[in-house]
């Protein structure tokens, strides 16, 4: 072995192996009421989707917890979006009502909504529209989750925050259709999906026709009765507002001896209740940021960076403002973001209802190096952590709330699980995986407090 190298490859063994779990004194500062009583604060405010009341709530909530936490120079830093908000949404046929849920960021119809014939076509492939004329009617689709492999194993059977088939939307817009119904096949026997998102102040796509859910069974109640007649006929209404709105990142410091930052983070918006998605992860923030800040915790090299962010549910759209304010100060100083979302609960479909399995949902470290990789190791393993896989990330599309920070290299350290219904109604606190809160939260102190000690050169 190379002897420059020898004795570095040995110092950074030592480094991580001496990483120790927390000690009894940290656990009395990781408190699980504490984090869980933080939870359902947020909830209580109510869908904290940005730019409502709300959502305006648990960022002054935030900044009074960072305030109290001892952080010093909090920022909300405000800007302008559209809000988008459904009021009035269904769907007949033959004055039959078939049970449906909105498509948010789709058109509204006029206010006596739109009478047009139904088309059924597949999985709407390219190839499904060339054989159908679509222009002045209502396309019915089967819509389609992605999955998720690691080495070739399935992680994740079905994952909701993606659509194979999106595109079949777009196409019926193309084609001049009316409106647009997707049923929901593979999703739980449910239709209050708040999906898929994007972004209705600077729409990566506008969405120019009214968009409709429907859950399996009402799907197939619906596809019936269309076999069962001839040029089926449906009125479809979807009424709403889209009005100017404001929303706001928090973030908040603890000044270390060194320039350089280490940034934490997560997003506090949610579409409904969200205590998994994502008031768990902005749970998890708050303790972190409390036990940095207290009065007798040590003083670190590098400066932390708290940052709860906004308009995750809008494309991502605060940690684009944040990109755009800060790329020349703040961002060129972060040596690297330890990112945290979704402690929640293992859920089944049994019988058409939704059961716990009694385990917390598969976690994924998402770590993009080596040595991340192996001080994440270590914390997972020194803090008990359940379900929960270290995963190396290359240059793919990082899949979590640090996108945008991995697109310009910043190392990242990304904690994140994908329960299917973070993007349902029922994400609610009796989801939220409680005995995980404290060991997650010890982990992280851990990864963060290691990164203080490292290099800045073997963090790249």
């Amino acid at each position: 072995m190379n002897r420059f190298i020898f004795p570095k490859f040995f110092i950074v063994v030592a480094l991580v192996f001496s990483l120790l779990a927390c000690d009894s004194d940290d656990k009395d500062v990781f408190s699980q009421d504490e984090i869980v009583s933080f939870i359902e604060d947020l909830v209580s405010f109510g869908y904290r989707r940005p730019g409502t009341e709300a959502e305006l709530k648990a960022e002054q909530y935030i900044m009074d917890k960072f305030a109290g936490f001892g952080l010093s120079d909090i920022q909300q830093e405000s800007f302008e979006i559209v809000v988008w908000d459904a009021q009035t949404y269904s769907l007949s046929i033959n004055e039959q009502s078939i049970p449906c849920f909105y498509m948010p960021y789709s058109a509204f119809t006029p206010p006596d909504g739109i009478s047009a014939e139904l088309v059924y076509l597949g999985e709407g492939s390219e190839e499904d529209y060339l054989t159908a004329d679509v222009a002045g009617k209502i396309v019915v689709v089967d819509m389609r989750f992605g999955s998720f492999d690691l080495f070739g194993i399935p992680i994740i059977e079905a994952a909701s925050w993606y659509f194979t088939n999106w595109e079949a939307y777009n196409l019926a817009m193309f084609n001049q259709a009316a409106g647009f119904v997707g049923i929901l096949a593979d999703y739980f026997d449910r239709n209050t999906y708040y999906g898929p998102v994007d972004n209705p102040s600077k729409p990566l796509f506008e969405r120019t026709i009214p968009g409709l859910w429907l859950s399996r069974s009402d799907g197939e109640q619906l596809l019936q009765i269309m076999a069962d007649q001839e040029s089926p006929q449906a009125d479809l209404f979807l009424t709403g507002s889209m009005e100017p709105g404001e929303t706001a990142n928090i973030i908040g410091f603890i000044p270390g001896k060194k320039e350089e930052i280490i940034m934490v983070h997560s997003h506090h918006d949610s579409v409904f209740e969200g205590a998994v998605e994502d008031g768990s992860g902005t749970a998890e923030v708050l303790a972190l940021a409390k036990y940095f800040g207290r009065d007798n915790a040590p003083k670190l090299n590098r400066t932390l960076m708290f940052l709860s962010s906004t308009g995750h549910f809008y494309n991502y759209m605060g940690h684009q403002v944040f990109l755009e304010k800060h790329m020349e100060d703040l961002l060129p100083r972060v040596v690297a973001d330890v990112c945290v979302e979704h402690i929640g609960l293992e859920v089944e479909e049994v019988d058409g209802r939704i059961v716990k399995t009694g385990r917390n949902n598969l976690t994924g470290v998402l770590a993009t190096n080596t040595y991340l990789s192996l001080i994440s190791t270590n914390a997972v393993l020194a803090n008990g952590l359940k379900r929960t896989l270290v995963i190396p990330w290359g240059d793919d599309e990082m899949e979590s709330d640090a996108l945008y920070y991995h697109e310009i290299d910043i190392p990242i350290v990304s904690l994140i699980s994908a329960p299917l219904y973070l993007y349902d109604i029922i994400d609610t606190m009796d989801l939220v995986a409680k005995d995980q809160l404290v060991p997650v939260a010890c982990a992280l102190a851990d990864i963060i407090t290691t990164i203080d000690k490292t290099p800045t050169s073997w963090l790249k």
